[in-house]
C-alpha cells in the first residue's frame, strides 16, 4: 500500500531525488528484484566512493578496481532503471483515471520517466 500525504507535494517542486526516493520505496515494496539490486548499487557507489577517497592515484591497479565498480554499477543501474520505466508504465493509467476524477476532467495531467543520460552513453562513460 501507498499512502500519499500533504508533503509529498514536495514530488512536485523539489528535486528529483525526492521522486527517486519514492519511486524507490514504492517499488521495492512491490518488487524484491528492484530492492536488492537498488542495495547492491548503494552498496557498490558507497564503496567505490571509499575506494577513491584511500586510493586516490591514478595507479593502474586503482583504475582497474574502478571498472570493475563501474561494470556493477552499469548492471544494477539498468535493471533499476528498467524497473522503474516499468514501473511507470502501470502506473499511467491509475494516475491518470485518479487524477481526472479528482479535477473533472479540467486537466490533463503528464507522467514521464525521464533519466538525465542515455544507458549506452553512461556504459560508454564508465568504461573509459
Amino acid at each position: 500500500m501507498v499512502i500519499i500525504t500533504p508533503n509529498d507535494i514536495d514530488l512536485i517542486y523539489k528535486a528529483s531525488d525526492e521522486r527517486r526516493r519514492f519511486l524507490d520505496i514504492a517499488i521495492s515494496q512491490l518488487d524484491n528484484v528492484y530492492l536488492l539490486a537498488l542495495l547492491e548499487y548503494n552498496r557498490v557507489l558507497r564503496n567505490s566512493g571509499m575506494h577513491c577517497l584511500k586510493n586516490f592515484d591514478t595507479t593502474s591497479d586503482a583504475i582497474s578496481v574502478l571498472q570493475v565498480f563501474d561494470h556493477q554499477l552499469n548492471k544494477t543501474g539498468m535493471v533499476i532503471y528498467e524497473k522503474r520505466k516499468s514501473f511507470i508504465k502501470a502506473f499511467e493509467p491509475i494516475f491518470y483515471s485518479v487524477y481526472n476524477k479528482l479535477c473533472q476532467n479540467r486537466e490533463t495531467p503528464v507522467i514521464n520517466y525521464e533519466k538525465s543520460i542515455t544507458c549506452r552513453k553512461f556504459c560508454n562513460i564508465t568504461q573509459q
